[in-house]
């Protein structure tokens, strides 16, 4: 696994400690392994557990507060994620829909869903922040966690295979878009003067290539 942001760190602490007095919480760190025996890992403990959800908390998001995690319970959802930017252009929700095409390596496509509040039903969420009711491992075969199919030798993410696996035995994804979480540098502040940057490089990169510009 990537190393965890310094932001994580703090912003966990101060999340446990502003939601403590208000719900029964575990904690559990999985260090030194890899994502997909690390949730598997996490979700194993919640089955021996009387607890109701699980909440994961990626290690490079930050921010996270008790309205954050209000607003996920309110979905009262099976499977409810908040919204965070993507740390790559075009810097979209990793809250996301499929749309039509395949990528380099013959994977589904995906879009950012660009709502500005509420909920909505996605194809694939991250785990930036994202709840869990407990049942749903109940509908799904052992690992609960797996590699995506599409996602190259060097691949570590779980995501694709995971959602599409839920989706397939009718478990609903929603997305919460009342607040976005920030994901490293990318922050609800800074997003919109991101995508200008990004587009200005790639018209250059794009007149560099037709030989306009060295």
């Amino acid at each position: 696994m990537f190393q965890a942001d310094d932001r994580f760190k703090v912003s966990l602490l101060l999340f446990l400690e502003e939601i403590k007095d208000h719900y029964e919480v575990e904690v559990i760190e999985v260090k030194d392994k890899p994502l997909v025996e690390a949730q598997n890992i996490i979700v194993d403990h919640l089955l021996r557990s009387l607890h109701t959800f699980l909440l994961l908390l990626e290690n490079d998001n930050w921010g996270f507060t008790r309205n954050h995690l209000k607003a996920l319970l309110r979905a009262n959802a099976d499977v409810c994620a908040m919204s965070y930017y993507s740390r790559h252009f075009p810097y979209y929700s990793c809250n996301m829909r499929k749309v039509e095409g395949k990528t380099p390596e013959g994977g589904p496509l995906f879009a950012g869903r660009q709502e500005k509040s509420g909920y909505a039903e996605c194809d694939l969420v991250g785990y930036g922040m994202t709840l869990y009711r407990r049942e749903i491992f109940s509908k799904l075969e052992e690992p609960y966690f797996r590699l995506n199919q599409y996602g190259g030798p060097d691949s570590y993410a779980t995501d694709i295979d995971f959602c599409e696996r839920l989706r397939a035995v009718g478990v609903r994804l929603i997305g919460c878009f009342d607040y976005t979480i920030n994901h490293r540098d990318v922050t609800p502040e800074n997003v919109g003067e991101l995508r200008i940057e990004g587009m200005k490089q790639g018209r250059i990169n794009m007149l560099k290539r037709k030989g306009y510009l060295v």
